[in-house]
């Protein structure tokens, strides 16, 4: 699976306005594109700021697709006057949902940072194997997801919880292992970001 990811600032005082815009307006019109498999959104509500992403099953419908993402971002920016800041694309490495379909609300810990395509794969198999076990016996559990772009090496891993203290308390959980997959992996520059996940419609099995 693939998604595109489109990053955004606000006014604050738009912030919601351009939530409720796609939720209601872009996702509903994405969901008629073949290949679509969800989409989420993510906003830090102190910086004004989020990410609001689609999930296809497939690289092919996801670029087929295009035109149409263009579109619902040009007529967002029109409607609710956010700035698109990045779009990016990420291949799906891990994705693990407590229950079957997403569940809000939902705060998140987003983490992004560059991997070395070529053990980026070393990477995936520790987090399947390890962390997200680790994360699923924590209270508070929604799901976990990663990907990395294998043409930049940017990649992102996004846990998302119940309350924000359930997020916290997980971070100090996994913060050892999380080192430790960095340095035989060869990642950098990570950046933590504590979000909150406004819009969830993935309809997926527990595991994919």
């Amino acid at each position: 699976m693939y998604l595109r990811v489109t990053a955004f600032k606000s006014d604050p005082a738009k912030l919601d306005a351009g939530i409720a815009y796609f939720r209601d307006q872009v996702v509903p019109a994405m969901k008629k594109a073949p290949g679509f498999r969800g989409a989420t959104c993510i906003v830090d509500r102190g910086k004004s700021t989020g990410a609001a992403s689609t999930l296809w099953e497939s690289l092919e419908t996801m670029n087929k697709a295009e035109q149409l993402g263009v579109q619902v971002r040009t007529e967002s920016e029109e409607s609710t006057g956010i700035e698109v800041i990045d779009v990016d694309r990420f291949e799906i490495a891990t994705l693990e949902l407590a229950e079957p379909t997403a569940q809000l609300p939902a705060y998140t810990r987003l983490i992004l940072g560059y991997a070395d395509p070529a053990t980026a794969d070393k990477a995936t198999d520790t987090i399947r194997d390890e962390v997200i076990p680790l994360l699923k016996r924590e209270p508070g559990f929604r799901s976990y997801s990663s990907g990395i772009n294998r043409m930049t090496g940017r990649a992102f891993t996004a846990s998302s919880w119940s309350t924000p203290e359930q997020r916290e308390a997980s971070n100090n959980v996994v913060g050892d292992l999380r080192q430790r997959i960095s340095q035989s992996a060869n990642i950098y520059g990570l950046e933590l970001s504590n979000v909150e996940t406004v819009v969830a419609e993935v309809m997926l099995p527990t595991r994919a």
